[in-house]
């Protein structure tokens, strides 16, 4: 990565952090402008429009990071995310299916896609999804026991709670 797009990567990255999405996008922009093929930028970008609650814009950022780096595991769950929040379930699953079969994406990401991944069965609340939604909790348990998001999740599915 270029050296000057780090700094505002950093900034971008802080900015979204603490809720303001309009400096976050800003800078995120200007580190683009350095580094225009960044898929890590440009997932960034999407997150934060997503958070600012423009997801047509966080959808057109993901799929430029998918174009820059196809291995980009984030992108692929954050669009999943994204779509399953708009309660487009298909289209979600088959970005969180494409995510699950990214190599080396490291436990991190690993996790996270099928924590999503069973969030995703859960919220669809088809009966037949617990058994899925089970399936993947415990899938990201193995990779981190200790993962409250899914740890949580697991005690509503055994509860037999709702949302």
């Amino acid at each position: 990565m270029k050296e000057d797009a780090k700094q505002w990567i950093a900034m971008g990255a802080l900015s979204e952090i603490v809720g303001q999405y309009d400096i976050a996008i800003q800078n995120f922009q200007q580190a683009l402008k350095i580094d225009p093929h960044n898929a890590d930028v440009w997932n960034s970008l999407g997150w934060t429009w997503a958070r600012k609650g423009s997801p047509n814009d966080a959808l057109r950022c993901f799929d430029r990071a998918i174009s820059e780096d196809k291995q980009c595991t984030m992108a692929w769950v954050n669009k999943g995310i994204v779509l399953k929040n708009l309660g487009r379930y298909d289209d979600a699953l088959f970005y969180y299916k494409q995510a699950i079969n990214i190599p080396n994406s490291g436990p991190y990401d690993e996790k996270r896609v099928w924590y999503n991944l069973a969030n995703l069965y859960w919220e669809r609340g088809n009966p037949e999804d617990i058994k899925e939604t089970k399936k993947c909790l415990s899938r990201a348990l193995e990779i981190d026991p200790n993962y409250a998001h899914a740890l949580r999740l697991l005690q509503l599915v055994t509860k037999g709670s709702k949302r």
